[in-house]
């Protein structure tokens, strides 16, 4: 996409008239069409494509899988130390026996 609006904003700086740009580098219905049909595809730099390829794992240990159980658990722990609390609440903002915040 970027290549086809740099290639089109390059003819119209170099047109002498809006008329003689090519407009069919913004036409995008066979990109879209591809997308749609999850078959779009693209080439990747080198620097990108691969870049598993410069990562050292060697000294990791190789993982092993978590049962269902400790999945549950760790993602409530996490959600637990991510929480924020007041542990020190004033006392006028806290809800009463008698209140229901429903």
């Amino acid at each position: 996409v970027d290549t086809r609006v740099q290639k089109w904003l390059r003819a119209c700086k170099k047109a002498k008239s809006r008329d003689l740009v090519e407009d069919s580098y913004l036409e995008f219905a066979d990109l879209i069409r591809s997308v749609e049909l999850k078959s779009f595809s693209t080439a990747l730099p080198a620097a990108v494509s691969n870049p598993a390829d410069d990562i050292d794992d060697s000294h990791k240990e190789p993982s092993r899988k978590r049962t269902k159980g400790e999945k549950e658990k760790s993602e409530k722990e996490r959600i637990e130390k991510n929480l924020v609390k007041n542990e020190k609440p004033h006392p006028d903002l806290l809800l009463k026996d008698r209140d229901d915040w429903k």
